[in-house]
């Protein structure tokens, strides 16, 4: 039986809830009956007919941890794309969505590399659409710390950003004001992402780290919503460990290493039994009308339609076969021996593979601890210790990441679990 706030969750944003990590939703229902007087049913009736207090609930479990150029090489991707188009000069103007944009560092990353790539203003349009009010407010304000570039502020197109005063203080930077007028940010829930079709198609869609908080048929709603917004030869970025879901899902791998870029396949997802979808709430501005991409086609496997990939045929037994991925025993002497790129590449292989590995899922977190990118350590993590609650080593460094972000308590009740585990082995 599902409690009602996880039902809650799973209606309104189609997000999982112990996909969001361990206790982050009984933190939040905590807090807000508390401060309510209400239990759990309570603050969901409430929840649904308040909608200030509905926002201020689900901007407490999204995350919305960002930065500029954010793993830089799928900038570079765009920016490569984009070069090419400004020196044919056709197909303008180059459309790029970025959803779910947070506070916006990644829509005006995008703004800025197009720029850089040599598009006028006028050639591009980027649409950048949140669920949460507060983090659009800072997006489109569009000023951040220095910090925010967290090493990345030596790519060429870093450069173009501009000094700024954040709090009085000039330690900040904005993008120019000639992208300004190419950006527009809107709120709107990612599950309706599919009524963007008609002001497509897109070049490019971001779409990072979202689908691994979604239960299952949200995911796949979403995918076909994501399917039709792509241009033909549109690229659609997604996070490193959403990679193997959309493959199953009739997409295909861009040749570009590093950029978990995918291309859209020739059928596409088979659409959900239900989509109820929602006019956007004003059209995308457009310097020149551009067709509607055609209507999906169904896939023909009933298990690639249930959302997963077709099972192999079995080898015989009397031909047994070595696997066609790399193993995590390779992966870790990589990791022993300091070539920490090799192991990073050969554990994502293998994920590739067996998407459900907690080891896997560990072993890639730990590696991305060490590289101090903690936001994609943390979601590596968790998802290990949600595919095994009894992984000790990523409870332990779970607990640290997360003392180091300052959420001590959290940390402490992580090392208590692993303690606990540890003792009863």
């Amino acid at each position: 039986m599902t409690r009602p706030a996880a039902d809650f969750l799973a209606r309104t944003a189609g997000l999982d809830a112990a996909s969001l990590g361990a206790g982050a939703l009984d933190a939040a229902v905590r807090t807000r009956c508390a401060t309510l007087g209400l239990d759990e049913r309570g603050l969901v009736a409430r929840l649904q007919s308040d909608p200030e207090e509905e926002r201020a609930f689900l901007a407490r479990l999204l995350v919305h941890e960002t930065w500029l150029f954010r793993d830089r090489l799928p900038f570079e991707l765009l920016g490569a794309i984009a070069t090419r188009r400004a020196a044919t000069r056709t197909g303008l103007p180059f459309r790029v969505l970025s959803f779910p944009c947070a506070t916006g560092e990644e829509a005006w990353s995008i703004a800025v590399t197009l720029l850089d790539a040599g598009l006028a203003p006028s050639d591009f349009l980027v649409l950048a659409c949140d669920l949460e009010p507060a983090a659009l407010a800072v997006a489109t304000r569009g000023v951040y710390p220095r910090r925010a570039f967290r090493g990345t502020d030596d790519m060429c197109a870093a450069r173009r950003f501009e000094p700024a005063l954040l709090d009085g203080v000039e330690a900040a930077v904005e993008p120019p004001a000639a992208v300004r007028r190419s950006v527009e940010f809107r709120r709107m829930n990612l599950l309706e992402a599919g009524s963007l079709a008609t002001e497509g198609p897109f070049d490019a869609v971001f779409c990072r780290n979202a689908l691994i908080y979604m239960h299952p048929e949200a995911r796949r709603r979403v995918i076909v919503g994501l399917h039709a917004l792509l241009a033909p030869d549109g690229v659609l970025v997604v996070g490193h460990s959403e990679v193997p879901t959309l493959l199953a899902h009739g997409f295909r791998r861009h040749e570009a290493p590093g950029a978990f870029a995918l291309l859209a396949g020739g059928a596409g997802p088979t659409p959900p039994s239900v989509v109820a979808s929602t006019p956007p709430e004003k059209p995308l501005r457009s310097h020149a009308a551009k067709p509607a991409r055609a209507p999906l086609a169904s896939l023909p496997s009933s298990a690639t339609a249930a959302g997963q990939a077709p099972m192999p045929e079995p080898e015989p037994r009397t031909q047994p076969s070595k696997p066609a991925f790399p193993s995590l025993d390779s992966a870790r002497e990589a990791a022993d021996a300091g070539r920490i790129e090799e192991a990073d590449r050969l554990v994502r292989a293998h994920l590739e593979a067996r998407p459900a590995s907690a080891a896997a899922h560990a072993l890639l977190g730990i590696l991305l601890v060490a590289a101090r990118r903690d936001h994609e350590a943390r979601v590596a993590l968790e998802r290990a210790v949600y595919l095994d609650p009894a992984r000790e080593e990523a409870l332990l460094h779970l607990a640290a990441l997360l003392e180091r972000a300052g959420a001590c308590a959290a940390a402490e009740r992580l090392r208590v679990r692993a303690r606990r585990i540890e003792a009863g082995s």
